[in-house]
């Protein structure tokens, strides 16, 4: 990353030696001249260049600088959601409760491309368990527990009227209530954030926010990665991880 200060200041130091360029001295490594605003600013030069060609080269310099910052911006952007799938990633490894689910988080790395497939004898995989599901009052609550099971609950057990949970800022569980339209009681939403951030890194801290949202606001982000969301229209919900 390049700062914008520093561009500028590339693009100063070649305007003011074409300006100065008659007061640079025969094998000179630097000049001191008034800036813009009649400060002095050294130069650094090269001796073996003329002034105009050490001009040129500061030009070149701020070209470049300035092509970059522009292109910096732009990868750090395309990599967003690699980020937030390695710590949703991170999260699933955290949670995991057995040895398939623990395969399935390098499964999981190896599908992003970051890791080589892993190669297991016939009977070592073992048996991957879904999503859990608890009832409470009525209420079918479903707890996605990593990044496939995330997607699985938000988009194919989820209808538009349900509750969307997850701990705000944190990756982790996607908690669906199976709402169909119908009002949730306080307790039951209370229970279903509860999940949210029991089943995120915020496990055990005395204040987690958990955002709550119709599942109706809850889209896919781009990247392609799956269980990877972004939201809207949420309320938060207070509870102990």
């Amino acid at each position: 990353m390049v700062d914008s200060a520093e561009i500028d200041s590339l693009r100063e130091a070649g305007e003011l030696l074409l300006t100065y360029q008659g007061q640079v001295k025969r094998d000179a490594q630097e000049i001191t001249v008034p800036d813009h605003i009649g400060e002095p600013r050294t130069i650094l030069l090269n001796p073996t260049l003329t002034p105009v060609e050490n001009a040129q080269v500061y030009f070149c310099r701020y070209r470049k600088a300035t092509r970059a910052a522009e292109e910096v911006d732009t990868r750090i952007a395309a990599l967003v959601p690699d980020l937030a799938y390695a710590e949703q990633l991170t999260a699933d490894l955290a949670l995991a409760e057995s040895r398939p689910e623990i395969d399935g988080a390098r499964d999981a790395l190896a599908a992003a491309g970051w890791a080589q497939k892993a190669h297991r004898s016939g009977g070592s995989r073992g048996q991957v368990s879904g999503p859990r599901r608890f009832e409470v009052d009525g209420f079918t609550i479903y707890v996605g527990r990593n990044a496939r099971q995330n997607e699985t609950v938000t988009f194919k057990r989820a209808g538009p009227d349900d509750l969307w949970l997850h701990a705000r800022d944190q990756p982790g569980a996607h908690v669906i209530v199976k709402s169909g339209g119908r009002a949730v009681p306080d307790d039951v939403l209370q229970r279903a954030a509860e999940l949210a951030a029991y089943y995120s890194p915020a496990r055990g801290e005395r204040q987690v926010g958990v955002a709550v949202t119709e599942r109706r606001f809850v889209r896919r982000a781009r990247g392609g990665h799956p269980g990877l969301v972004t939201y809207r229209n949420e309320r938060t919900v207070w509870v102990t991880g």
